[in-house]
């Protein structure tokens, strides 16, 4: 007889209610690190309960807030990530939100990137929802990367129609990605649900190898030389053990 619920063996929750938990630089206490081409770094408290940041009003100037070590990996049984988060501006922005095989890019790139209908991967693994107004359509997509290889699932099959973030509204994203044992594809899923009713969510079986060590991670990029202002209410990650 199966348990009654799966334990998990990672179940990190970050809010910004009190105390310091962000950093550049792993070291005890810290749980998240950011990096900043420029703008505002981000830090607890500037609005309670929130870790805000922001954009410097430069093309192409980046912000990231991640969770500070590799350690979710699909064999484990399940892993995923989920931020709660707004922004300023939407209409000049990129974003990534979704599981990374580094904690911070520190390159000014996205680990994906979408100009027109063609996709930029700067990241060897990644899997999650990308935004990018350089798109041909302005929409949340699903994407993933695996070992440089890029998914092949057509562009409108990764679209969440009609999706996006509004300026100075909450939006929820997420990603899960579930373990099928080996040499087989994992069952993932992406969503990105918004204050304002609007709701996208996308299933694949993705390319994304077993052992890969990723992070729960954030990359919010400028796409004009208007400043942007983030603001995270919290970030989970976690991943639980295969039955």
């Amino acid at each position: 007889m199966g348990l009654a619920s799966t334990p998990g063996i990672i179940d990190d929750f970050v809010t910004f209610l009190s105390g310091t938990v962000i950093s550049t630089a792993s070291a005890a206490g810290i749980k998240l690190l950011q990096s900043t081409d420029g703008g505002t770094a981000f830090v607890e408290g500037t609005v309670p309960g929130l870790a805000a940041g922001a954009n410097a009003a430069t093309d192409n100037h980046m912000e990231e807030l991640s969770f500070d070590r590799l350690m979710l990996r699909a064999q484990e049984g399940e892993i995923g990530f989920e931020v709660r988060a707004k922004v300023s501006v939407a209409t000049t922005l990129a974003l990534n939100i979704g599981l990374n095989d580094d904690a911070l890019e520190d390159s000014n790139t996205l680990p994906v990137e979408l100009s027109g209908t063609t996709w930029t991967t700067n990241s060897a693994t990644f899997i999650g929802v990308c935004y990018d107004v350089d798109s041909t359509n302005d929409d949340v997509h699903m994407m993933w990367v695996d070992d440089d290889n890029d998914s092949t699932q057509a562009l409108a099959d990764l679209r969440m129609t009609g999706v996006n973030p509004a300026a100075g509204e909450f939006f929820k994203a997420g990603v899960q990605v579930t373990d099928a044992g080996s040499g087989n594809q994992c069952p993932a899923r992406a969503w990105f649900e918004t204050a304002g009713g609007k709701y996208g969510e996308k299933a694949f079986k993705a390319t994304i190898d077993r052992d890969a060590a990723m992070v729960g991670y954030t990359g919010w990029e400028n796409r004009d030389a208007v400043a942007h202002t983030i603001s995270i209410q919290y970030m989970h990650q976690w991943a639980s053990l295969a039955i």
